[in-house]
Parts: structure tokens; sequence; C-alpha cells
């Protein structure tokens, strides 16, 4: 599954939801299709929200055996079958009472790295022993990629440089499962970095700069492969890099209404999806391909077939931005929430209807297991529910 949240230079939006003084209202509602009714989903467990817990953003581990949920100074670790502690994590550093974000899994699910919120710090732990094995301290926030859990890329926070100099050039990339540095440099003319990330394969390296201009990188020799410029259809600075499942294709993400698709073996401009009315906020690829989904701050989701850029259909007209979208890994639900309803749809990719509403909370967050069987759903009082969704047709 491959996706970006773009929220005005945030890549990796953090959210954290206060616990809420009344208990979770869960509403299920299957929605009515012509043929019969439809098996609605069960609540396999739900996990209550501690006084730490921030709730979100929560993820599951690369083999679906873990669940993972930042509680500010440790992250909690749950049985994805039964909802059961699997453990904590904690620092011990002199930094231990930063308050930790965003998690990410290696791939084979031994090493886990979490972002500390605002102290532009990230933690690597062996979940074997439970023990912090590495910190990675002058990174800048809000630049942090690793593809299926093998690399991190950070652009380094220079030092002794006046707070009103802005002196942030040097890339880092390091070895998530060590924590040691691979390799720096800077792009070539010395322009600061913007928005970087690597590409599903681990083979491509892609970074914008505060020029508008792109550079792609082969990640095996660190060799420069092309320099892109973003077409006068949309001037303004990329910010984020959305990749296919496959690696064969980029889209190119800035603060506007439109999103450039490109050609990774060729680097041409193959689409455009143009039709929002205001910026972007999400862009994802199905796993198998087949469609692209976006969300705008115009109040909707649009849905493109991936090859052609063309508009299949468009979701979830309503007050506010639609902040999310998530595709099962298996190609066959999309997830849908937004800022004002505090709602979940889960819609089948084949129909595009809404077949299930959850009642979750404002910014609900929803992530499915990497098999597909189960969606996990923030709520009002910062709880998650996991539903089996597996009953579905």
């Amino acid at each position: 599954m491959t996706r970006v949240t773009i929220l005005s230079f945030f890549v990796l939006a953090i959210y954290a939801l206060e616990p809420h003084p009344l208990s979770a209202f869960y509403l299920c509602q299957p929605e009515e299709r012509t043929g019969g009714g439809i098996s609605p989903p069960s609540i396999k467990y739900r996990i209550t929200p501690s006084s730490e817990q921030l709730g979100v953003p929560f993820t599951y581990s690369s083999d679906g055996k873990l669940l993972a949920v930042p509680a500010r100074q440790s992250i909690k670790l749950y049985d994805s079958n039964t909802g059961k502690s699997a453990g904590e994590l904690f620092a011990d550093d002199r930094w231990k009472k930063d308050w930790l974000g965003n998690v990410y899994f290696s791939s084979d699910s031994r090493t886990l790295a979490a972002r500390t919120i605002g102290s532009n710090r990230i933690r690597i732990w062996d979940l074997t022993t439970f023990k912090q094995k590495a910190i990675i301290t002058d990174s800048v926030d809000n630049n942090f990629s690793s593809p299926r859990g093998k690399m991190i890329a950070t652009i380094r926070k220079t030092k002794f440089v006046p707070f009103f100099m802005k002196d942030e050039k040097m890339i880092d990339i390091w070895d998530m499962v060590t924590g040691q540095l691979k390799k720096s440099f800077e792009l070539p003319g010395s322009p600061h970095p913007l928005s970087m990330e690597f590409s599903p394969d681990g083979k491509t390296f892609i970074v914008s700069s505060v020029t508008g201009r792109i550079f792609v990188y082969e990640t095996d020799s660190w060799t420069l492969l092309e320099r892109l410029k973003k077409q006068s259809e949309d001037a303004s600075p990329v910010i984020g890099f959305i990749f296919s499942p496959d690696s064969q294709y980029v889209a190119l993400v800035g603060i506007s209404s439109i999103v450039a698709i490109h050609d990774m073996e060729t680097f041409e401009r193959v689409a455009w999806l143009k039709g929002h009315k205001k910026r972007i906020e999400q862009v994802e690829f199905s796993p198998d391909g087949e469609l692209i989904a976006t969300t705008s701050g115009d109040g909707t989701a649009k849905i493109w077939n991936e090859k052609t850029g063309q508009l299949k259909t468009t979701l979830n007209e309503q007050t506010g931005a639609v902040r999310f979208v998530s595709f099962s890994q298996d190609g066959r639900w999309l997830a849908t929430s937004g800022t004002k309803r505090e709602k979940v749809e889960l819609l089948d990719t084949q129909t595009l209807k809404v077949k299930v509403t959850f009642d979750s909370s404002r910014e609900a967050y929803a992530v499915f297991s990497p098999d597909g069987q189960s969606l996990a759903i923030s709520n009002k009082d910062g709880s998650i529910t996991v539903w089996d969704i597996s009953t579905v047709k």
C-alpha cells in the first residue's frame, strides 16, 4: 500500500486525539444494495485509551501480527488478532520525555522506528529485545522516508547556524535496522531539499527542491538518473511524492488542486489529474495498479483510472475536506473519512459503492490489516475499534 498525506509540507502528518469524557458510540450501517442485504461486520476487539495514549497514527506490523499505538512517551504494542497487550517500548536516553508520533516497522517486523513530535529525533527499537538500539538526533522535522522498512532518509539540521538562516541542505541515508549512517550528500547546485521519497522497491530515490527542480537517484550507487522540472500547469513546489505499488509511476503533489503522474522509466509526464477545486490533501494508488484515489479541501474524494488519468467517480461530497483514503492491500476495499462528519465509509472498489458506514471521530484515522480482513478505526474517546470485515460481501 502506498500512501502519503499532504498537509502544508507535513508529508507525514501527526494527529493527536484527546480523550473524550463519554464512551464511544458505535454505529455500523450496512448500505442497501440490489439483490438483498449484506452481512454486517463485527467488532473483533476495542483498545481502550489510557491517559497517555495519543491513539493515532497507529499501524500494523509488516507481518500483520502487531498493532502499534503511540502513547506519548512510549509505543504500545497489541496482538492484532486478540487486542491483548504484546509489550511496550520506552526511550532510554536523556530525551526520554519526548512525545512519540508516527511509527514504522521494518520489512521483517523485527525493527520499529518512531518519530518524535516537534523535536526532530527518530528512535529505533529491536523488537526481539524491546530495547532501543539507535537514535537519530539531527534530522529536520517532517522529512522521513522508509521503503518497506529498509532505509531512512532525513534532511540534516545544520548546527551552529543562526535561527534566521536556513542551511538545511544535507540529505542523510540511514540503515533502519542498525541505525547507522550509510550516505550523506547535497543536491546538485546545493538547493534546499523540500520533499523526498523512496520507491516501494527501494531502487529509486526522488527529491524535490525549493527551486522547483526534482532529482531522481538510483540507490545502489546513488547515481543521479534524471532532473525534472514541473510543468507550467502547476507551478507550485512539489511537497509530496506517491509511488504506485510496482514503482512504475509516481504522483507529484504540490500546493494546488492538480496531480501530475510521471512514468519512472521514461521520466515523462503521462497524465494530469485535474478536477478538484481546492488543494490536494492525499493521493493513493490501489494495490492492483488500476485506480488512484485523491482527496481535497473541496470536500470530495475522486477515483481515477491510473493508466489514462480519466475520472471514474467523485465521492463524499460534504462540508469540509475529505482528508483520508486508504485501499486494503488485497485491493477489494477503499476507506474514506473527512473533517466534518464523524464517519468512515467502506467502499467496494469494483462498484465504487458504499457498503458500510462506521461512526468514528472527526479526522478519523483508519488502517486495514495486511490481509485485508480487519479495519482499525479511531473513535471519539481516543479508543481504537478493530472490525472484522471478512463477512462483508
